[in-house]
């Protein structure tokens, strides 16, 4: 059996496949995208534009029948492949078995064995080098998916299919197989946690590792496994990011996929910090356990506090942006995100770069035009913000889930520095915001998320009655490390004035308010009806002119003449609001409000 070329056509057309597939309308094709001198990676593709289909999972409408698929492969020769996508209603399980052929085209003995127990159906990957198998049944509870060399699943999951077959026999029921190939993975995982207590770096030896990050291919694999084999040794954290580096800078991939490079050269001490602390992680019972409080300020144990945005958002951290309706609470979000992403300032406050997971209440059309616009706004790429329909975090099962596809797509797009849930309400997928324990199991499920990718969590939601304060249990500002208050105040031109306050921030003072506004961009290319460009908005800095009105106000709020004061509380006790009481006496609402406060 020959290994196929990573960038090949895999699917071979005149193949006989089991009717369970073939009678499905679960199919989608997919092509290889590269990633630097790294693995290759298969990206769906939507069956009618052909460019990436992200949600394919939540889009039933982009599945094609078998026939349609392979009429689409055969008539696109830039599409790899063929894929069939599992559901629980189906009733199949399809089981990976990586590396299961040899260089000489032989099955591993282990494989053999998982092939000759199920007697299924089985083919050859598209690599040429793992088996794929099918089994009528489904899964229990509580099944590991991905132990390698071995995977299995149920649903949640594309498949490719090649129709290289390896053994052509029915797909049959077997559930003493799957219990056996489960309990194999799950002694695998026990027998790797023994190996390796502390997670540190997996079966490659020292000198693979280097080999590895030398050619430039999976860096972030390799230098974190790297960094904890050399930690778990004794040798001092500095010294581990002295030689990481020394190797990095040798590495092919600075000069063939620089931007990857830079991002991973850059986050080594951090990354080593975390192996040391790991590693150092001790016992309940162990006295070793506390820390002398001269130990925790010696010099070597304070560092500077880290920023994903230069005072603003914490290194790491779980924060809430929260507001009125209309207050561009998600304009905002989507913001950071694109600063983050591209690693440019956001309004002249440096970022830290990294990749950017958006979870959403609402679908992706009209998120993707946000985007769109604040691409053609600021010239940048979204291409490292990962977007999705928003899981039920928490839900054990789907939060472990979400976890397990973060990491697998922090190995080919970059760690995480910023994940955003928006908003908080579609998060509780029908709990209660007042109910304290419905809340407690987000803000638990956030800092799982932060603790496991040490980066910021970020949740949108919205203000109560009062209006300066966020909705729900009183327990919220406890519940997480850092706070944002946007309010917003129409302007006569259409855009937005905003008003961002920083009413906690954990481990630091409250940083000013930040004042900001809106402006309309027109989506080039996208027409709608009645033949007019579609829009949206973009955050923008203030210009020098509206910025020194804004001054202007203030001073004029805390210098008014008595009688306009008095005239205000007159007004106000005629039952005029804020903002005709503003219109007659020539100021704004806010100065109002704070005249009627202080005459309170």
């Amino acid at each position: 059996m020959s290994r196929f070329h990573p960038m090949s056509r895999t699917f071979n057309a005149q193949a006989e496949l089991p009717q369970e597939l073939t009678s499905a309308t679960r199919w989608i094709c997919w092509r290889y995208q590269g990633k630097g001198t790294g693995k290759p990676t298969k990206v769906p593709v939507d069956p009618v534009s052909l460019k990436a289909l992200a949600q394919w999972q939540e889009n039933p409408a982009r599945w094609w029948t078998y026939d349609q698929a392979i009429a689409l492969y055969e008539a696109n020769p830039e599409l790899s492949g063929i894929g069939f996508v599992l559901t629980p209603d189906l009733g199949l399980i399809g089981l990976d078995l990586d590396d299961a052929i040899n260089e000489t085209g032989e099955v591993q003995e282990w494989a053999r064995d998982h092939v000759r127990d199920f007697g299924t159906y089985t083919e050859v990957s598209p690599s040429g080098v793992g088996l794929r198998m099918f089994v009528l049944g489904a899964l229990p509870d509580d099944v590991p998916n991905n132990v390698k060399p071995r995977e299995i699943y149920g649903s949640g999951r594309w498949l490719t299919i090649t129709g290289r077959t390896w053994n052509d026999s029915p797909i049959v029921a077997n559930d003493g197989a799957v219990t056996r190939y489960v309990d194999a993975m799950r002694a695998g995982r026990r027998e790797r946690a023994a190996d390796s207590p502390r997670d540190a770096g997996g079966g490659e030896s020292n000198a693979d590792l280097v080999s590895a990050i030398l050619r430039g291919t999976e860096l972030h694999d390799s230098t974190r496994n790297y960094a904890f084999r050399l930690i778990d040794d004794g040798m001092a954290e500095a010294k581990v990011v002295e030689t990481v580096r020394g190797i990095m800078e040798n590495s092919v991939a600075r000069s063939i996929d620089s931007a990857r490079w830079q991002e991973r050269y850059a986050d080594i001490p951090r990354l080593v910090g975390d192996a040391a602390r790991k590693r150092q992680r001790p016992s309940a019972a162990n006295e070793d356990s506390f820390t002398w409080g001269d130990q925790m300020t010696s010099p070597e144990n304070l560092r500077p506090s880290e920023w994903t945005i230069r005072k603003v958002l914490p290194r790491e951290c779980t924060g809430l942006l929260f507001g009125g309706w209309g207050t561009c609470k998600t304009f905002l979000a989507i913001d950071w995100a694109g600063c983050i992403a591209n690693g440019i300032p956001w309004h002249g406050r440096p970022t830290q770069q990294g990749t950017v997971f958006y979870l959403a209440g609402e679908g992706e059309g009209g998120f993707g035009r946000r985007m769109r616009a604040w691409e053609l706004a600021y010239g940048g790429s979204m291409s490292k913000l990962a977007f999705r329909e928003m899981p039920d975090v928490r839900d054990k099962t789907e939060l472990e889930a979400l976890v397990r596809a973060i990491d697998e797509l922090a190995t080919e797009r970059g760690a995480p520095r910023l994940i955003v849930i928006d908003t908080l309400f579609t998060a509780l997928n029908g709990g209660e915001e007042n109910n304290g324990r419905d809340m407690g199991e987000v803000f638990k499920a956030m800092r799982t998320l932060r603790q496991k990718f040490q980066c910021a969590v970020l949740a949108v939601h919205h203000t109560g009655h009062d209006g300066d304060r966020a909705r729900g249990h009183s327990s919220m500002p406890a519940g997480v490390d850092v706070q944002f208050y946007i309010k917003a105040k129409d302007r006569l031109d259409g855009s937005v004035l905003l008003e961002l306050a920083n009413p906690k921030q954990k481990d630091g003072k409250k940083q000013a308010v930040v004042y900001l506004t809106t402006e309309t961009v027109e989506l080039v290319g996208l027409i709608d009806d009645d033949g007019e460009a579609e829009t949206s908005l973009v955050i923008r800095a203030p210009a020098e002119d509206l910025m020194r009105n804004m001054l202007e106000d203030q001073v004029s709020a805390t210098s008014a003449p008595a009688e306009l004061k008095a005239q205000a509380m007159t007004l106000r006790a005629r039952g005029l609001t804020l903002e005709q009481i503003g219109t007659k006496l020539g100021r704004n609402k806010a100065t109002v409000s704070r005249w009627l406060k202080d005459a309170a």
